[in-house]
């Protein structure tokens, strides 16, 4: 089972195998603004790669309520200005 290291810039995502990783490559792509997200242990990087989609769209969840209860809250005190 590999270790599977994700960074991330933005919209950017990187990808590391930490067994396989060059330390120099990793500074580098540090040095250009991209941080550590998450370690995701996984066999293949593409099972690391839906692990780490399953993550996003679990904490995505209640942002996108906190968004619609938000809109609903300033509609209803819009409407009543």
């Amino acid at each position: 089972m590999g270790s599977y290291a994700f960074y991330k810039k933005e919209i950017e995502i990187k990808i590391f195998e930490n067994s396989t990783a060059d330390l120099t490559e990793l500074a580098k792509i540090e040095q250009e603004g991209f941080t550590k997200v998450i370690v995701i242990k996984a066999k293949t990087q593409e099972q690391a790669i839906k692990e780490y989609a399953a993550l996003v769209q679990d904490n995505l969840g209640p942002l996108r309520e906190f968004a619609q209860t938000t809109v609903f809250s300033s509609v209803i005190t819009s409407l009543l200005r």
